[in-house]
């Protein structure tokens, strides 16, 4: 690379910052948390190809140090991305990824929040949030989504393992404990940046709120362990077996733990309810 302006991309950024400054580690933070995403290149392409770029750059300096024209001279200029920033190519990161690098890294999460996929099944599923449990009594047992943080596994007096973590949504943070028994029955989802659904007992004894652990669950499993049914309403007037055979179709394609029951809506206002065979049962239709 050349002198001052924006820089071409990482080959560039490696050939004119101090090495000893930014170093792997420094590069690969600063892919992580965004600090690159004006090259117009996915994140994963960029962090799996820092020794690639480092190396080209040494190669590109010394050659210059030696007088040496370099293969990629006067190329640099051309418009479009220049042939030192030729790296080899990987799938993306998911979001989830990305999301979790920002945190680690800045704090904050940039690209959006892990719960925004999640909205439909919180709306649907959850009792409460953590802003709400200030209006929810002492001792009552509630539901309520969020991001697992700050997870510390701890030890009681006997020995039993258990945890205590920060469950975060879009509003704020809530301290919940897992003793023991809730520990050995749920503490395998109890993961740092992981997405749950918690079932617990409010605890106001000391200030801020607490939660006491009951249930933890992946918050994509919600459905599977609350919905008491999925219930699909065809009206009669429109059928034919053309529909009929989509809807057998979508509810085949999802089968999992959820009593299905059709109901076939009459001109009149009557109603039928057909319950579906357990092989028909559902996972989970995101908009039922």
């Amino acid at each position: 690379g050349g002198g001052g302006g924006p820089f071409a991309g990482l080959v560039d950024f490696c050939a004119r910052v101090d090495g000893q400054l930014a170093n792997k580690k420094v590069v690969e933070s600063l892919i992580r948390c965004g600090a690159f995403d004006g090259v117009k290149m996915h994140r994963a392409r960029m962090f799996n190809a820092v020794d690639f770029a480092m190396s080209r750059a040494a190669a590109a300096a010394r050659d210059k140090r030696s007088g040496q024209r370099n293969l990629f001279d006067g190329l640099e200029s051309a418009p479009g991305a220049s042939a030192m920033e030729a790296l080899p190519d990987c799938p993306p990161w998911h979001a989830g990824e990305m999301l979790a690098g920002e945190r680690e890294l800045l704090g904050i999460y940039l690209s959006g929040h892990p719960l925004t996929q999640y909205a439909a099944l919180l709306k649907r599923y959850q009792l409460t949030t953590v802003q709400g449990i200030a209006t929810v009594q002492d001792k009552a047992v509630t539901r309520l989504g969020g991001i697992v943080s700050m997870s510390v596994k701890r030890f009681t007096k006997k020995k039993e393992p258990m945890a205590v973590f920060q469950l975060e949504d879009l509003d704020g943070s809530l301290e919940v404990v897992v003793f023991p028994e809730a520990y050995q029955n749920f503490g395998m989802h109890v993961q740092d940046d992981s997405p749950v659904m918690l079932c617990g007992e409010v605890s106001k004894g000391e200030e801020p709120a607490r939660m006491f652990a009951q249930e933890i669950y992946p918050l994509a499993d919600a459905p599977k362990h609350f919905a008491t049914r999925v219930s699909v309403h065809v009206p009669v007037a429109h059928l034919d077996n053309g529909k009929l055979e989509r809807v057998r179709a979508i509810i085949e394609a999802h089968p999992g733990l959820t009593p299905v029951v059709i109901c076939l809506q009459f001109p009149a206002g009557g109603k039928v309810f057909l319950e579906a065979e357990r092989r028909f049962w559902d996972r989970w239709l995101g908009t039922a």
